[in-house]
């Protein structure tokens, strides 16, 4: 009995250290593969070199069905131009995986069932072996796709990207000179549903967005695809968007990129860095239904005045981190914001009154940081409680001081729900309203702040004997 239950014993251990088995990286001549709980080999890396490099259908009696992700990849040692051959019994190739390899050919088997992200970076110049009937993946102009879903994979340079297409995948044309260019800029066909990450990273050229010929404000307005839910993060980082149309007088234009009504959500980045040849609108409208706008949404990384804008109608709730920093703000309704990130406005440019509603309990710090206001109000609405390090730092214009003669901001009242007020919270010469008996109130003291109790000025004379 107890022989038995010592081979129990046994081999539930046994059991136990398969998976440590599997994750075992081994190697076997040039390639190294890991065994996944079903005894087939994922090859994880690569030490070999040369033209050509054929991978291999059995490693050490272990069936290879994967290319696991950045098995190939040389950011740092790149191989020479070559061609890759496949197995026929891949079933996939993982996110990077042959990135920065240069490869100029490699097969699809039909057995292939997925490529991850970003699998081909870097390979700019590669073409496809594969059948034509292929289950998955299609081959047009030279491009990549996935036959069921209609997305783009891999782009190619010089080529467009026909209509009919849903959804430019992750990477699709990162760093890909003139993928999708048709004409002078990128245009995106009317069918596009989603834009994935960083799909378009490092393009120069201006992006062209589907029906011009919808007019909204005096102008002609870039309309997406009214269909159109997502746009992935930094799908637009640093690309330029342009457009020709004069109003009014021959030498001021400007065009407005409005963001669908039913888009739902941005993603982190998505136009950080961007650039136009002239003055540039996004504009969000009342109905829409994007309620959150992520960290660096609208970046702009210099802090001079940009010909970028922001205009925003719809009740937003979240603004994350640097969102607008550097970017002209022409309107935004903040009236439902919960959570406001730091940094959020930092070095922008502010059209209107700044407003904090009273849902919002923490001004953090960095918010409005060095901002700059053509003259108008800061207004901190009761029921904020928190004011952090250099939250509400905003200056005047340089140009609405010189023309106004006034170089400070309007006293600004700070409401009795406040509990914490950092020291350097706004910029040393603003002037305040207060409450006589409030935390506000003993701040002011404390920190020989200026500031008035029911519009009489106080004498803060004695703070300096």
């Amino acid at each position: 009995m107890k022989r038995f239950a010592g081979l129990i014993v046994f081999f539930v251990m046994l059991l136990s250290a398969l998976p440590a088995l599997a994750d075992t990286t081994r190697t076997s001549g040039a390639f190294q593969y890991t065994l996944k709980s079903n005894g087939t080999a994922t090859i994880v890396g690569y030490t070999g070199g040369g033209d050509t490099v054929i991978i291999p259908q059995m490693l050490d009696g272990y069936t290879v069905t994967a290319i696991g992700d950045s098995a190939f990849d040389r950011k740092t040692e790149k191989y020479k131009a070559c061609s890759v051959t496949l197995p026929d019994t891949i079933k996939s190739i993982g996110a990077f995986a042959f990135r920065d390899t240069k490869i100029t050919s490699i097969n699809l088997p039909n057995g292939l069932e997925d490529i991850g992200k970003g699998a081909f970076v870097g390979c700019n110049s590669i073409a496809y072996r594969m059948s034509a009937n292929h289950p998955t993946f299609a081959v047009i102009d030279g491009a990549l796709y996935n036959k069921s879903q209609k997305k783009l994979i891999w782009g190619k340079e010089d080529t467009t990207i026909p209509e009919g297409i849903k959804i430019i995948g992750d990477y699709a044309c990162y760093e890909v000179p003139n993928c999708g260019i048709n004409g002078n800029g990128i245009v995106l066909p009317s069918t596009i549903e989603e834009i994935g990450d960083y799909a378009f990273y490092g393009n120069k050229y201006w992006i062209f967005l589907p029906q011009p010929s919808v007019k909204y404000i005096d102008t002609y307005t870039f309309v997406w695809g009214e269909n159109l839910q997502k746009i992935g993060k930094y799908a637009f980082q640093n690309v330029g968007f342009s457009c020709t149309v004069a109003i009014g007088s021959s030498d001021y234009s400007y065009v407005n990129f409005k963001l669908p009504n039913r888009l739902v959500e941005i993603g982190e980045g998505c136009f950080s860095d961007c650039y136009s040849n002239h003055d540039f609108y996004f504009v969000i409208e009342k109905n829409s239904q994007l309620r959150k706008i992520p960290s660096k949404a609208f970046y702009q990384s210099s802090h001079s005045q940009s010909g970028l804008y922001f205009n925003c109608a719809a009740p937003i709730t979240e603004i994350g981190a640097y969102a607008f920093e550097g970017i002209n703000v022409v309107s935004i309704d903040m009236r439902n914001v919960k959570t406001l990130d730091k940094g959020a406005f930092m070095g922008s440019y502010l059209h209107s009154d700044i407003t904090i509603p009273a849902s919002c309990k923490v001004v953090p710090a960095d918010a409005f940081n060095n901002a700059r206001t053509l003259g108008h109000d800061i207004v901190i609405s009761n029921g904020v409680e928190v004011i952090e390090a250099n939250a509400l730092n905003v200056n005047l214009t340089e140009e609405t001081a010189y023309k106004t003669k006034f170089y400070f901001l309007s006293p600004i009242r700070l409401p009795t729900s406040l509990t914490s007020i950092a020291p350097d919270a706004f910029r040393d010469d603003a002037e305040f309203i207060v409450e006589r008996g409030t935390y506000a109130y003993r701040w002011a003291e404390e920190n020989a702040r200026n500031y008035s109790i029911d519009g009489e000025k106080q004498n803060l004379d004695w703070l300096n004997n």
